[in-house]
Order: structure tokens, then C-alpha cells, then sequence
């Protein structure tokens, strides 16, 4: 056999391809580091946004007893002042522009929170979802159809679409039926 020598210009051919090779996979390589990069960049900003959406959700559910004890406070003031009035007591009730400016503060504390994404939402008379609502108890009715939300405890909290405290409810399902025995059966045939 021959051996053949290869000439210098060969060689250089051939290292010139060897070369042109080795710089396409380090340019594809180039190519994924920097999309894995730019994935990771989105992926972290992503994250870093939920984080600060959902950074005050715990401040905001402390808050939600203080939004409860508002609606309770203006309505049993309201309530009692209207009870006292239709009975004809003559009560120091409390100045009509005091109980105004607690509800102007309420209303400004609601405003606030919604401004950030939070609100309370009401699932009453709807189809009982477990996502929005804990069921608390039941109860037989024929007045709504089973499965329905019939009475509301507690509201419940969203932030952003994101539920932080779902609504305590009462569910309603069908009163139960007595199942008719073959001796009722017989004697109503009778």
C-alpha cells in the first residue's frame, strides 16, 4: 500500500475544517447558554413579581378581623340607635356626625385595600364551590337547590384572584325523605 503524505495545504484544509466545526458547536452552545440565561432572567422576575403581589398577604389577612369588627361595630351602633328610636327611648345616642366619620374611615380602609387587590367576595345563593368556600354546616331546605350556598357566617377574602380566607358558609341539601315500607305500602292499599 501507499502511504500517502499529506501536502501543507491539505493539513491546512483539513484543520480549517476541524476548526470551522469546533466554532459552530461553541456558537451553538453560545446560543443555549444565553436563551437558558434569558429563561432564567424571565423565570426570576416572574417569581420576584408574585412575591411582591403576594408579599402583604399576611399584613392583609391581620387585617381582616379589623374590617370585621368595623362591620360589626356600625351595625349593632346603627341597629341599636334605630331599635331605640322605633320603641321611643330617648337615648344619648352617639352624634350622628361621629357615627358618619367612623363609617368615611371604614370606607377609606376599604378603598386603600382595594387599591392593592384585596376585596371580600360573597358566594350567597350560589353553588357551593370548595375553592371559595368552607361549609361549616348544613341544612334541609327545599327552598334552594341542593349544593347551594344558603346562609353566609363569615365573608370570605381575595387577594388579586387569589383566595387568602375562603367564606364560612352553610350549605343547603335536600330534607331527607322517610322511605315508604311494604306494610305502608300494603295498608294504604286497602
Amino acid at each position: 500500500m501507499f502511504n500517502l503524505k499529506k501536502g501543507p495545504v491539505t493539513l491546512l484544509k483539513e484543520e480549517l475544517e476541524k476548526t470551522k466545526q469546533e466554532a459552530k458547536v461553541n456558537y451553538d452552545n453560545y446560543l443555549r447558554a444565553v436563551a437558558e440565561f434569558d429563561n432564567y432572567r424571565k423565570r426570576i422576575q416572574k417569581e420576584n413579581e408574585e412575591f411582591r403581589e403576594y408579599a402583604q398577604a399576611n399584613l392583609l389577612l391581620d387585617l381582616v378581623p379589623v374590617l370585621e369588627n368595623f362591620d360589626r361595630a356600625l351595625f349593632h351602633v346603627g341597629f341599636g340607635i334605630n331599635h331605640a328610636k322605633k320603641n321611643g327611648a330617648n337615648i344619648n345616642s352617639p352624634d350622628p356626625n361621629w357615627l358618619q366619620g367612623i363609617k368615611i374611615i371604614y370606607n377609606q380602609l376599604k378603598d386603600i385595600l382595594a387599591k392593592y387587590g384585596f376585596q371580600e367576595y360573597s358566594c350567597l345563593g350560589q353553588e357551593f364551590d370548595p375553592k371559595k368556600c368552607e361549609a361549616i354546616n348544613y341544612i334541609e331546605t327545599d327552598e334552594k337547590p341542593p349544593n347551594t350556598v344558603f346562609e353566609e357566617a363569615g365573608k370570605g377574602y381575595m387577594l388579586k384572584g387569589r383566595v387568602l380566607r375562603p367564606s364560612l358558609v352553610i350549605v343547603s341539601k335536600p330534607k331527607s325523605r322517610q322511605i315508604e315500607t311494604n306494610q305502608d305500602k300494603c295498608q294504604g292499599e286497602e
